[in-house]
Parts: structure tokens; sequence; C-alpha cells
């Protein structure tokens, strides 16, 4: 008798769980429906709301353009002028294929004497990719770390690992401290 009650408990407990189960998945079809119902209904909406927007913007976007235009700002003249003079294929000390690239470095400010080095941020990319840093003998040392006065010039040679060797290398040069990253000087070398 006891093993009656127990297996009519466990019964009860088991319908009254469907009964539940059963409740919630029809209330959320309803909300299903009604939710996507009312989600089309607000697609509408901001669809309309949209197209009238547009046609009075557009005007006041086209005087915005016109107005930027005449109203650019002149940049700030950088304290320091680069030119990137050429790039060769060599190898680093682990005989590993790198590129030397060669600047003109000018100090053109009236500040003290500066470096290429403290002054510039040279990046070379290979295929998209940023190529590091070689190491490897850039006859004499490179001058990357050498001072020039205000108004002197210095050729710089820098060493960059390579991913091929015949894939075109992008040299870019900007100041090393900058708002705006604008670059001083761009070049692509065919390497091949």
């Amino acid at each position: 008798m006891r093993m009656g009650k127990r297996v009519a408990a466990a019964i009860s407990v088991l319908v009254a769980f469907a009964l539940v189960v059963c409740v919630a998945g029809c209330s959320s079809s309803k909300r299903k429906s009604s939710s996507s119902d009312s989600s089309a209904q607000t697609e509408q909406k901001t669809e309309e709301q949209s197209e009238s927007s547009k046609t009075k913007e557009e005007p006041a976007k086209a005087e915005q353009a016109e107005k930027a235009e005449k109203k650019e700002e002149p940049k700030a003249e950088s304290k320091y002028a680069v030119t990137i003079d050429s790039a060769k294929v060599g190898e680093d000390y682990s005989h590993n294929p790198c590129v030397f690239v060669t600047y003109t470095f000018t100090n053109v400010s009236d500040d003290e004497p500066t470096s290429f080095m403290t002054a510039l941020h040279a990046e070379v990319y290979q295929n998209g990719v940023q190529c590091e840093t070689a190491f490897a003998d850039t006859d004499g040392g490179g001058n990357s770390m050498t001072k020039v006065r205000a108004g002197s010039s210095i050729e710089v040679t820098s060493a960059y690992e390579l991913q091929d060797t015949t894939s075109d290398v992008e040299v870019e040069v900007g100041e090393l401290f900058s708002w705006d990253n604008t670059k001083l000087a761009t070049k692509s070398f065919q390497i091949a």
C-alpha cells in the first residue's frame, strides 16, 4: 500500500510538472507572436521616421561639408623633415632576410639638437603586416641616435625583418609624439 501511495505521488508530481511546462509554452508562443507584431510595427515606424529625417538632413549635411572644406584649419608644421631615400635587401646577424631603409633626417626647429630616434617613428609594412626591427650591420651604426642641430641634416639607416624577399614594402614616418598621427613621409619599394 505504501508503494502505491508513492507511485501516485510521483505521478501527481509529473502531471503537475507537465501542466506547468504546457502553460509556460503556450504563453511563450503568445508573447512571441505579439512581440513580433509590435517589432514589425516599430520597424515600419522607424523606416518612416528615417526617410523623413533624411530629406530634412540632406541639405544640412551638404552645407556642413561645404563649410568644412572652406574652413580647413592649417596643420601645425613639424619641427622635423624627413625623406625616405632607398631600401635594399640584405641579411641580419642571423642570416635572415631584412631590408635596409635609408632616410635623410633634418632638424628644422629652433630647439636643441635632437636625433632621428627621439624625434620620429618609422614603420615598415610588408603584406599589410608591420616588420620588426632587425639586428644587422647598418654601416656605421645607422646614425639613428646621432643628434642634429637646428638646420642640419643626417643620413640614417635602419634595418627591418622581412617576411619574404618578393613582396613590396611600404615605409611610413611620422613624429614620435603627435596628436593626429600625421605622416611626414611615405614611400613604397619593390624589393624583388
